[in-house]
């Protein structure tokens, strides 16, 4: 149960959020799973609220991108909107 939060649109939510989940992306780069972009190795990127997985090689390594964020939001009591997920 949450019993405080920042309300939708505040100044200070998207910095509360990147804070917050800035080492699920660090454990994302450090599977070694993704795609090269421009030479630059990447399976992550973050938008406000909104995260894409990127994964070329197999259905495999973007199961593991997968496995990894549902074992993160597990831990940290988070959950993503089923309805924008795709």
């Amino acid at each position: 149960m949450i019993d405080k939060s920042v309300r939708q649109g505040s100044v200070l939510s998207p910095y509360l959020f990147n804070i917050y989940m800035n080492s699920l992306g660090i454990m994302l780069d450090k599977l070694g799973v993704g795609c090269k972009i421009c030479r630059r190795f990447s399976n992550n990127l973050w938008y406000a609220d909104d995260l894409v997985m990127l994964a070329l090689a197999t259905v495999a390594a973007l199961q593991k991108l997968m496995d990894l964020c549902y074992k993160y939001v597990s831990e940290h009591n988070i959950s993503f909107n089923e309805k924008k997920t795709v």
